[in-house]
């Protein structure tokens, strides 16, 4: 096993185990289930997409691996909100009302995301982007290595 191929093993195993299994533990607790969604999408995005600002990277992943969600603003719509100010602005809402069967809707202005769905959509679009990372010569995986050696994501022992 190559360097690189440990490093790639520790990035998946970190998102794997930490990222999307803090998610899946807090899917009852909607908000921090949504708030740690949105960190992951952030991380996913800086792993797999080469350079730009943050929103760019963020919405190259939403379009790319999560399309259910693509042309719904997520980024500007509730990211800084919800990780800055901890709000909504009133310019989304979320819950994971099993009686609630839709993605996501609009109630006026405001976007009701379903953060089951969410989890769901966001989980799927990991596995695709996984693929990417172990493909030897995919732009995602050098993207990934080279994201990660100057900023590396969270493992166990950092």
């Amino acid at each position: 096993m190559t360097a690189q191929d440990k490093q790639i093993k520790e990035i998946i195993n970190s998102i794997e185990t930490f990222c999307l299994g803090d998610i899946k533990y807090n899917r009852d607790k909607p908000i921090a289930a949504f708030m740690l969604c949105i960190c992951c999408i952030d991380t996913l995005g800086a792993l797999g997409c080469n350079g730009g600002r943050s929103n760019t990277r963020f919405e190259w992943f939403i379009k790319r691996f999560m399309k259910d969600y693509k042309g719904r603003d997520i980024y500007n719509r509730c990211r800084n909100n919800v990780i800055h100010s901890y709000s909504s602005k009133k310019r989304y809402s979320i819950g994971n009302d099993k009686n609630y069967p839709y993605l996501y809707a609009y109630v006026g202005d405001t976007l009701r995301i379903n953060t089951d769905y969410f989890i769901n959509n966001l989980v799927k679009g990991f596995k695709e982007m996984k693929k990417e990372l172990l493909r030897l010569k995919s732009d995602i995986r050098k993207n990934a290595i080279d994201w990660d050696t100057e900023n590396p994501i969270l493992r166990e022992d950092n």
